[in-house]
């Protein structure tokens, strides 16, 4: 229905997934980041481990020729040495001076570079760029399946936590179910509802104060029953007593005389302190009984003698 609001058991399994959908999405873009940060290490490692044996190819070249002669400005000749095959952008060769020989004019402050050393002596100098982005199709396919992966992992662990949540939703709220199903039939009068008690933690001491509350209601329902059956009896001597003694005046059995009006007077009297008892325990029920303070005589009362000329309740 469109006016029905959620209940807790869709609000907690909301909460959970919420959560887990969150930490998911955050663990894909963490081993997305991580995952590019350290691919690129490591081509940048295998290109410096390619690097250093392209200086020791160029310092070979160099001791058969005597100079640089042989791949100045020879952008062909640099990528037949540079076997397996680099990216001829990045590389740049530069003489003992660190004079551009052929290659990229400009190398970046962090790029990669090795002396080519010839009888002890450095001749030359080759750099490397570090690689900023993906240019070989392998490398980029090989990235998109990783990332893809890390996707699918990120679904499957989101699946899983939406298990779990409907999983924990319905641990948690079936012991509040069952409590909540507890009061209605307590509010309905079935006082000897009581609810298993099955932990320790807030749940299960919840369970307990139910119970003892459930235990104090079903005893001041017994003792309620108990005093109305009491106060029936205790009226209906009194009243039967007048009835009878004004049946008997009816009838004339019995005259009307002052003995006859005192014994029905004792009986009205009996029946107003009951009925005065009753509106004192109902004033006391709501609160609103006056007490009257004043010190007495402890040992007067512990021997019975009670109050001269009062009452005591």
């Amino acid at each position: 229905m469109a006016g029905m609001r959620p209940g807790i058991t869709l609000k907690l399994f909301l909460a959970i997934l919420a959560a887990s959908a969150a930490a998911a999405a955050a663990m894909a873009v963490a081993t997305r980041l991580s995952f590019q940060s350290g691919f690129f290490g490591y081509l940048n490692q295998v290109e410096a481990q390619r690097l250093d044996a392209l200086t020791a190819t160029l310092a070979a070249e160099y001791r058969r020729h005597g100079d640089w002669g042989f791949v100045r400005d020879n952008y062909a000749r640099l990528r037949e040495l540079a076997a397996p095959a680099q990216p001829i952008q990045r590389l740049a060769l530069l003489d003992e001076a660190r004079r551009r020989v052929v290659g990229n004019p400009e190398l970046p402050e962090d790029a990669a570079v090795r002396p080519v050393i010839v009888d002890d002596r450095i001749v030359g100098w080759i750099g490397q760029a570090p690689f900023r982005r993906l240019s070989s199709a392998a490398d980029l396919s090989f990235q998109q399946e990783q990332l893809r992966a890390a996707w699918i992992i990120a679904g499957l662990a989101l699946a899983l936590a939406a298990f779990v949540a409907i999983a924990l939703a319905r641990a948690f709220l079936l012991p509040l179910k069952r409590l909540a199903e507890a009061t209605h039939r307590l509010s309905a009068g079935a006082y000897d509802t009581r609810v298993e008690v099955r932990s320790g933690d807030e749940l299960g001491r919840l369970a307990e104060d139910f119970n003892r509350l459930a235990q104090a209601l079903e005893r001041n329902e017994q003792l309620r029953r108990r005093f109305m059956a009491d106060v029936s009896h205790e009226l209906r001597t009194p009243l039967a007593i007048v009835k009878g003694e004004l049946e008997a005046i009816e009838d004339g059995v019995r005259p009307l005389s002052r003995e006859s009006l005192a014994s029905l007077n004792h009986e009205v009297a009996a029946l107003g302190k009951l009925v005065d008892d009753l509106y004192q325990l109902a004033l006391a029920d709501v609160g609103a009984l006056a007490y009257r303070k004043e010190p007495v005589e402890i040992a007067a009362l512990a021997g019975g003698g009670g109050l001269p000329g009062r009452a005591v309740q």
